[in-house]
């Protein structure tokens, strides 16, 4: 599954380059939020996947960031997303 990544959700406000003209330090900050959004959603992915050994379902992210191939980035047991899911639905019990 391919990740779509919107813009609004970088935020680079926090970063400054030390220009004295705000114009354009706010538009290389617009420029490089396009350029991540682009590099994320180009090189990382995210797949739910059969352990064979554990017999047990994972969500898995993979990113292609470094020559050589897609490295695991995150590999979570969809059975903790799912008790995660029902201690915010139930936190009373």
């Amino acid at each position: 599954m391919d990740l779509e990544i919107p813009v609004e959700k970088i935020d680079l406000s926090d970063h400054h380059l030390g220009l004295d003209i705000p114009a354009l330090e706010q538009s290389i900050r617009d420029l490089s939020k396009e350029f991540i959004q682009g590099v994320l959603q180009n090189n990382m992915s995210l797949e739910i996947q059969l352990d064979d050994e554990k017999n047990e379902m994972y969500v898995v992210l993979w990113a292609n960031l470094f020559k050589g191939g897609d490295v695991v980035l995150a590999y979570i047991p969809v059975q903790e997303l799912f008790d995660e899911y029902l201690k915010k639905e139930k936190p009373n019990e």
